[in-house]
């Protein structure tokens, strides 16, 4: 959850800095439409969504691959490096895993705080000598 959370955030900086300063035609609505995407699938991802993530991972990847491609024809440089650097950002936390939801993997073994723990399960209890 955790990593979908730094998603949005990035997503959210890349929609207000698609404003803050001069941007390329291309670039202004390419930067838009993507941040509303990332924010959309990280709060999907939030709520849930398994692979939610890899679509923001693949949002990630476009952002980056137009900025490097708008580097080399474009007359806003700066713009484009932030391009680069924010979708190789979202791409990254993209394909993290969620590290802070219980229920997100099956790697945990059942028990109070996870999924697969009913009311009825043995609880083995450890006593520390007195």
């Amino acid at each position: 959850m955790r990593a979908r959370t730094v998603n949005g955030m990035l997503a959210f900086w890349l929609f207000l800095s698609t404003f803050m300063w001069t941007h390329a035609r291309f670039q202004l609505e390419n930067n838009w439409l993507v941040a509303v995407a990332v924010m959309f699938l990280a709060m999907a991802g939030i709520s849930g969504v398994a692979r939610a993530r890899f679509a923001a991972a693949g949002l990630g990847a476009w952002l980056a691959a137009v900025s490097l491609m708008t580097m080399m024809t474009s007359t806003v440089q700066l713009t484009a490096i932030h391009d680069l650097v924010v979708g190789i950002g979202i791409a990254c936390f993209g394909l993290l895993r969620d590290i802070g939801r219980p229920d997100s993997y099956a790697e945990l073994e059942p028990g109070p705080s996870t999924i697969g723990y009913t009311a009825g399960d043995d609880i083995e209890l450890r006593h520390r000598p007195a």
